[in-house]
């Protein structure tokens, strides 16, 4: 994550269209990044655009954390998210586990952000990143009580629920830890029922980040890209049922 600050520390001073979040910083995008808002957020770019021709400061992510935002405009620049599992396996052991916990909850708000602004490759790629981040860790009773539920079944909890119940099938964590989710409300029906094999995965052979790693197969928790698959053409149901009627 330096290198994503290092990025976005440019933009506290410099002078274009003004974005607040939600410490009450304001990021000072150039005309050049403001340009990159376009394609794949076009609402947030129309919403700059008007608050910048008035002349205003554009509070558009009142709740977001700088390092969420920060990791966003990076992601709108570079076209890509940084290597962050690779940072985390450069830092020492007796903090890895903390710096890795850091990443994963930045990463889980990067997809929360991206699927609330509708930005469905950020989705995917926060997804896979994710993803590759918890080959250095385990996800904490914590971080599963901030996203469980959160969303109504939402690829990021199927993907937390899943790691959960196989670091529990495999004795990954303390008693404490396991106390700590036996507590979450309606935790334990849906551990049983992933522990039978109910889910997208079988918790007792995989979970979405071994697949991933060894298999680079994370098809079960991405998005569709392309509206036209989620939401079928009106007209074209229409004229299949006369179709049939015929």
């Amino acid at each position: 994550m330096d290198e994503v600050s290092a990025f976005a520390s440019r933009f506290l001073y410099r002078k274009f269209a003004a974005i607040e979040v939600g410490e009450g910083l304001i990021y000072r995008i150039p005309e050049d990044l403001c340009e990159k808002f376009r394609a794949p957020c076009p609402d947030l770019y129309l919403e700059l655009m008007v608050k910048m021709d008035r002349n205003q400061s554009t509070t558009l992510f009142p709740t977001t954390d700088r390092h969420t935002f920060e990791l966003f405009l990076y992601w709108l620049d570079e076209s890509r998210l940084p290597n962050l599992a690779g940072s985390i396996k450069m830092v020492p052991v007796q903090v890895r586990e903390n710096f890795c916990n850091t990443h994963l909850n930045i990463l889980a708000d990067l997809w929360m952000f991206a699927w609330a602004h509708s930005i469905r490759r950020l989705q995917n790629e926060a997804m896979i990143c994710l993803l590759e981040v918890l080959s250095c860790g385990t996800v904490k009773p914590e971080m599963l009580s901030g996203y469980f539920t959160s969303i109504e079944e939402s690829q990021l909890e199927d993907v937390l629920l899943l790691e959960v119940a196989y670091c529990l099938l495999q004795g990954h964590y303390t008693t404490k830890e396991e106390e700590q989710f036996a507590r979450l409300d309606g935790f334990f029906p849906m551990f049983t029922a992933l522990a039978r094999g109910e889910g997208k995965l079988d918790p007792r052979e995989t979970s979405p980040s071994i697949r991933w790693n060894n298999e680079k197969d994370a098809d079960a928790f991405l998005v569709s890209e392309n509206e036209s698959d989620e939401e079928p053409d009106e007209e074209s149901d229409e004229e299949a049922e006369e179709d049939e009627e015929w």
